[in-house]
């Protein structure tokens, strides 16, 4: 009876690997791919992240909730995060097939530091028969160019550099004209 318990221990064990090797993930039936996952802009641009969404369930793709986590350098009051208006049209349902077209934006406000760096993530849940039902594509945004403004130590040493430069200007005038009020009283 041992033997046979052994036996059958072995036999169960053998045809759960076997039945194990031949059981594959199943693929999954939509997907998010970002068209660039990294864009720079000015002070007062709007990133558009654009890209595609592939819905290969055989069935319409309806979103329970899309999300756009977005952590950066600048602060808070200096971006806005929004959802692209292309996406917005979809009302949160994708046929199958394609849908490709802005996704979610990233607003530079005139505000924002120049150097200013983040990065996040753009996040849906879909309703079954979506699998998985859950997918995020991750993304970075920056803020590059000059500023138009001068720092206030730029505009300090200007106006400096003009305060000097009329104080020597009205000098030079007065000297000239004493020069020419002698001249012609000789």
């Amino acid at each position: 009876m041992f033997m046979n318990l052994r036996f059958v221990s072995y036999l169960t064990l053998a045809c759960a690997l076997v039945a194990s090797a031949h059981l594959e993930a199943a693929p999954a039936n939509w997907a998010v791919t970002l068209t660039q996952s990294s864009i720079s802009g000015q002070a007062g641009t709007t990133l558009i992240f654009g890209g595609t969404i592939t819905n290969n369930s055989g069935t319409d793709l309806l979103f329970d909730s899309a999300s756009i986590d977005f952590v950066t350098t600048a602060p808070a009051s200096s971006y806005v995060k929004d959802y692209a208006p292309d996406f917005l049209a979809t009302l949160g349902d994708i046929t199958t097939g394609e849908y490709t077209g802005g996704l979610f934006t990233i607003t530079w406000l005139s505000s924002a530091p120049l150097g200013a760096t983040g990065s996040g993530s753009f996040n849906l849940i879909a309703a079954p028969p979506a699998d998985p039902t859950s997918v995020s594509v991750s993304f970075a945004a920056s803020l590059s160019g000059v500023s138009s403004i001068p720092e206030p130590p730029s505009a300090a040493t200007v106006a400096a550099g003009l305060l000097t430069l009329a104080i020597c200007g009205s000098a030079l005038r007065r000297r000239s004209s004493r020069a020419v009020a002698k001249g012609s009283n000789r």
